[in-house]
């Protein structure tokens, strides 16, 4: 793993989690506008916030990328409309995520959408990836809901 890490890090194909230093003192928040946040203004965001941001693009990258990969094989019509909708809707959220990033001049993780071949050939049965399917939507709508505790972004709408 470390291997194919460095090798696609040296040909610029893998962007790493944000680094945040460790500092040599603590930082105590001094005016009420760090909690503006709160009330509409903008803030710059906290490291456990981009350590979630991070996690949960990852997250939604490889459910989208299987998601896609299933829909090309799946046989049935009402199959393949719903894991296309699971699609778009991870595609909305991965959007949604790396723009609080961007915002903070953050690194973006790539997609794996460019690995995903065009084969069309029968895999798995609609049953499994419908169970696939289904595991992945609610892990993904469970994640950012469980994290939510431990963050302090007000502004994201779900």
């Amino acid at each position: 793993m470390y291997k194919e890490a460095s090798i696609r890090l040296s040909k610029g194909l893998y962007v790493r989690a944000p680094y945040l230093p460790n500092l040599d003192e603590v930082d105590f928040v001094k005016k009420q506008d760090f909690f503006m946040g709160y009330l509409g203004g903008k803030r710059p965001l906290i490291g456990s916030e981009v350590a979630i941001l991070h996690g949960n693009i990852q997250i939604k990258a490889f459910g989208t990328a299987i998601l896609i990969g299933f829909s090309q094989v799946a046989q049935s019509k009402d199959v393949t409309s719903f894991l296309l909708r699971c699609i778009e809707v991870g595609k909305k959220y991965i959007a949604l995520f790396s723009e609080k990033l961007k915002e903070s001049d953050l690194p973006v993780p790539l997609t794996w959408d460019a690995d995903i071949t065009k084969s069309t050939a029968y895999t798995f049965s609609d049953q499994l990836m419908m169970y696939y399917a289904t595991d992945f939507f609610a892990f993904s709508i469970g994640v950012p809901s469980g994290k939510c505790g431990f963050t302090t972004i007000r502004k994201f709408q779900y």
